[in-house]
């Protein structure tokens, strides 16, 4: 939630983000410039859910609106550059990315089947409370990502 809040008040600052099972909270966006964004998102979250019914949890925010987004921003994005989506499939996870956006921009959204409120890649820790943690993307997705999106 940080990234997106940093990607809309430094947009000319900031190149990319990949906000890790954080939603959108903020509906008045308007960065200066287009950010790349890739997105990280367990289906089995169950602090920021993929769907709001995956939880009873009433502050929580389900991922939908910002996949909802993101999706419209990626039909969006076939037609500046009329090719399909670059598609990362890794076990569990699935990434559907859109290259040359506006100002050569990317936006993407990787679904992690099960995965719960956890860092890709990363050390399982308290998976009774925080969810399973894939091991099918690390680090290095979105590092790539990173250097293939520098500020214009």
């Amino acid at each position: 939630m940080f990234a997106n809040h940093m990607a809309c008040d430094l947009s000319d600052k900031i190149a990319a983000i990949a906000p890790i099972s954080g939603a959108m909270m903020d509906s008045t966006c308007t960065p200066k410039r287009p950010v790349s964004v890739l997105i990280y998102h367990g289906t089995g979250d169950k602090f920021v859910p993929w769907k709001a019914a995956a939880t009873t949890r009433a502050p929580a925010r389900s991922i939908l609106p910002l996949g909802g987004r993101v999706r419209a921003d990626l039909a969006e994005a076939r037609p500046l550059h009329g090719r399909p989506p670059h598609v990362l499939q890794e076990g569990e996870v699935s990434c559907e990315i859109y290259d040359k956006c506006a100002d050569n921009a990317a936006v993407g959204l990787c679904r992690i089947e099960g995965g719960g409120h956890s860092w890709p890649g990363g050390k399982p820790v308290l998976t009774w409370y925080i969810g399973k943690t894939t091991k099918d993307v690390g680090n290095d997705v979105m590092w790539k990502f990173f250097a293939e999106h520098p500020i214009p």
